[in-house]
Formats: C-alpha cells, sequence, structure tokens
C-alpha cells in the first residue's frame, strides 16, 4: 500500500522519492506532465545538445554523491573542460576576462583602480543592523562600493537569478556571503578562514568543478524517475486530510484518487498557492515573484564567431545597456555539445532585469539578440541549428522579506502532521542545493512514519 505520495517530479521531488525509497518507504511519484525533471532537459539534433534549463551541476555534496550512486550516474559524470574557469563580462562594449585570483584582480582593466581600493578595504566596512533584512544593493553598496555592484554582484544576479539587486534578500539569495558577514564580520576575512577551515577539516571532501552527462542533465531525471513509480499527465486537483491524506487527480481525461500516509508537495510555488487543500490556506505563496525567461541555444559554424568562446561564458552587466543577460558558451564547457567545426552558446534574455525582452514574438527577440551576439562576439554567420526554451514562471525570487514566507513554510507544515514541502522556491535554487535540501526533507518524511 503506498505510504507517501510526491507531488511532482521535478529534481526536488525526485530527490525526496529516492530518499523514501531507500528508507524502506512505498512512494508514489505524481508529475503533471509527460517527462520527469521539470526545469531540467536536455534536447539532441543531429549532434548538437541544448538544455532546457540548468547547464551544469555546479560542485557536489553528500547527498549529489548519493544520489548518483543510487542510479548509477557516477561513471556517466563529465567534467567540465579545463577552459571553462575563464569566465567573461562585457564592459563599455569590450568582451574581458574576469580575474581569477587575486593577482589577477589587481592586473585586470576590467575595474577600475578605486574599484579594486573598495575590494581592500571591505575588511573595515561596519556591521549591519540585525533587525533589517537588506536587499543585495543595501549589501553590497556598504561593503564594497557601487562599481562592485554594477560590474561585479550584478553579473551573479544575472547568471544565478535574473533578477533585481534592488529586490533579492542578501541574507537569502546570497545566504553563504551573508553569512560570511553575520559569522566573521568581513567577506575577505571570513572567506579566508573558511577556506583554511576547510582545508583542516578531516570529513569528506567533495569536488567543486561543474560537471554535467554526455546526453546533458536530462540523465539525472530519466535515471531517477525510472528506478521511482512515477504516473505521469496526473493532474493534482485537489488534498484532503483525514486519518489519511487523500489526493485527487485527473488523468487521460478520468478523475482519480489515491490515499496515504503522508503528502510531500514538490510543486512549483505558484501552482501549490492555488491548489485547493482541505483545512489548510497556501495563498501566502502568491507573494513569490516567478519573472519570465527565454533560453535560447545557437549553433554556428566556428569560423562564423570572432570570439574565441574559450570559457563558461559571457555575462553582461546592466549598465551596458543591452537586452541580454549574458550566454553560456556551452560547445566549451562540456564535450560532445556540438560536431567538430561549430559551436554552442545559450543566451539568456528577459527575467525581471528586462520582462519585455521575454515576452515579446520569438521572431522579434531572436533578432535582437543575434544582432547583440555580432556586436558583442563578432557573430557573422546565420545559426545552422537552434533551439529555445521558454519559462513563463522562471526562477522564484528570493526577496527582501522572503523569511516570511519560509516561515510560514515551516509553520503549515507543523500544523498539518503529514504534509511537507519541497521545492526551489523554499530555501534552494541550485541542483546540488535541490537534491541536499530533497534528500533531507525524504528523511525527515520518513521520520514521521516512524
Amino acid at each position: 500500500m503506498t505510504q507517501a505520495i510526491v507531488l511532482g517530479a521535478g529534481i526536488s521531488g525526485l530527490s525526496v522519492a529516492l530518499e523514501l525509497q531507500a528508507q524502506g518507504v512505498d512512494v508514489k511519484v505524481l508529475e503533471a506532465s509527460q517527462r520527469p525533471g521539470g526545469a531540467i532537459g536536455s534536447i539532441r539534433h543531429e549532434g548538437f545538445l541544448a538544455e532546457l534549463g540548468p547547464h551544469t551541476v555546479a560542485g557536489s555534496n553528500a547527498a549529489v554523491e548519493t544520489f548518483l550512486h543510487r542510479t548509477g550516474l557516477s561513471e556517466r559524470r563529465l567534467v567540465a573542460n579545463a577552459e571553462s574557469k575563464r569566465r567573461f563580462a562585457v564592459r563599455d562594449g569590450r568582451v574581458f576576462a574576469l580575474p581569477g585570483n587575486p593577482m589577477d584582480l589587481l592586473k585586470t582593466e576590467y575595474l577600475s583602480g578605486a574599484a579594486k581600493l573598495a575590494l581592500l578595504r571591505e575588511p573595515l566596512a561596519g556591521p549591519a543592523r540585525d533587525d533589517v533584512d537588506e536587499s543585495v544593493t543595501m549589501f553590497v553598496k556598504r561593503r564594497l562600493g557601487e562599481e562592485i555592484l554594477e560590474y561585479g554582484i550584478d553579473l551573479m544576479i544575472n547568471g544565478i537569478w535574473a533578477g533585481d539587486p534592488n529586490r533579492l534578500s542578501m541574507r537569502h539569495a546570497f545566504r553563504k556571503v551573508w553569512g560570511l558577514e553575520s559569522d566573521y564580520g568581513s567577506l575577505i576575512k571570513g572567506g579566508i578562514k573558511k577556506a583554511k577551515a576547510a582545508k583542516e577539516d578531516p570529513g569528506p571532501k567533495f569536488s567543486k568543478e561543474l560537471f554535467s552527462f554526455p546526453e546533458g542533465n536530462q540523465e539525472l531525471a530519466l535515471k531517477a524517475a525510472a528506478m521511482l513509480d512515477v504516473e505521469y499527465d496526473a493532474n493534482v486537483v485537489a488534498l484532503e486530510s483525514g486519518k489519511k491524506w487523500s489526493v485527487k487527480f485527473t488523468q487521460g481525461g478520468k478523475k482519480r484518487s489515491l490515499k496515504a500516509d503522508l503528502v510531500v508537495s514538490a510543486l512549483p510555488g505558484w501552482v501549490l498557492a492555488d491548489l485547493p487543500i482541505d483545512k489548510m490556506s497556501t495563498g501566502f505563496l502568491h507573494a513569490l515573484n516567478y519573472p519570465s525567461l527565454a533560453v535560447e541555444t545557437f549553433a554556428f559554424k566556428r569560423e562564423d564567431v570572432d570570439h574565441p568562446i574559450d570559457g563558461f561564458g559571457m555575462l553582461v552587466p546592466k549598465v551596458e545597456n543591452r537586452r541580454i543577460l549574458g550566454a553560456l558558451f556551452t560547445s566549451s564547457l562540456f564535450s560532445g555539445r556540438a560536431p567538430d567545426g561549430y559551436v554552442t552558446m545559450a543566451v539568456f534574455s528577459g527575467g525581471l532585469r528586462d520582462p519585455q525582452m521575454s515576452q515579446m514574438p520569438r521572431d522579434a527577440r531572436r533578432k535582437i539578440v543575434l544582432a547583440e551576439l555580432a556586436d558583442v562576439l563578432g557573430v557573422h554567420g546565420s545559426p545552422v541549428w537552434e533551439y529555445e526554451s521558454y519559462w513563463e514562471e522562471a526562477i522564484p525570487q528570493y526577496e527582501v522579506g522572503h523569511g516570511r514566507i519560509v516561515v510560514e513554510i515551516e509553520a503549515l507544515e507543523r500544523r498539518h502532521p503529514g504534509f511537507f514541502v519541497s521545492g526551489n522556491f523554499r530555501d534552494a535554487v541550485s541542483v546540488p542545493d535541490l537534491i541536499a535540501s530533497g534528500t533531507e526533507l525524504g528523511q525527515r518524511a520518513a521520520q514521521y512514519l516512524d
């Protein structure tokens, strides 16, 4: 008999379900679409590969290693090429290689002398008030100055959140960086002390190298789902509590229901916010902001791109007044993403910085994107292949006040025993962190059944 039902077969739901299964729990996963993975998906076409969402798994942790072992993916791990450590950014219309170490930082022309001095003065900056949930803008200006915000941190926001530094909460959107100040009083001092402590820690060490798989990140979802009892085209319409939880859903035009001792929601926040649940209100999740995002993968002949695109990718600060957020040089990241003689890149646009860009007709957006690639990277040929993925609700923004949403989720779980909430709107958005948080929640849910 089904003991647990997981709603959603994205990476969070799959991680929860795998852990429950490993704990001996009879678990079923209900997925509304026709495939597992949520935002994770890959398209292969005549030697080219495009990712629908995340292009890399950004390092490992204990939960990731367990996930890979359980799914048999450990030996299929494809580590990023060495040149992926090189990152680029645009300033004054030029593409600069970003500094990769302190010596490069001193020599780079990307930042002014004043910005470099501001970095050196960072340990002298005063602390924040404990009762203030600072925006990223407030935090960075206070500790590092405006130029670092505009030409440094803004790049991170583009690459991770496609968000707005004036709205993102430093405490929640960049929790580890925020912790350096709260724990050590300085980002630089904290970084040095944490690096030293990690080196001296006798515990297991996990690689920070980026990786993926020969057929893309979809392998994560496909392998995990193949090990689980997953029902697709299962659109959940209501939950009811009682001695057991009852999940009502439609599938193939028919109404169905299942009962279980516990339910884990790994649905997107905007879906859970509107789901009718007996004696429960999830409307507070409407406070989450999900901007739209367009991801366009282009393949070009190598000779049609002037820039060597020999790195991870290129990010574009807002102050450059361009429409694209950045581009990943996907054929440089991993082998097997393009045939010999060709290159691929994934270009991002939209987000909170330019919502009109992602929402305009595809042909109009494509024209703008290709024009900017021509201007910045010297692309002068037509794409030989292209693929677009459009996300109407992309990355949930951890904005100022996000802590109240987390508190509400925790209170919801306490008031309704046997109901658990997982997902990228709670406390993590990267693939490794989602696997870790999903695994931890699976352990917590299994303990509930004991």
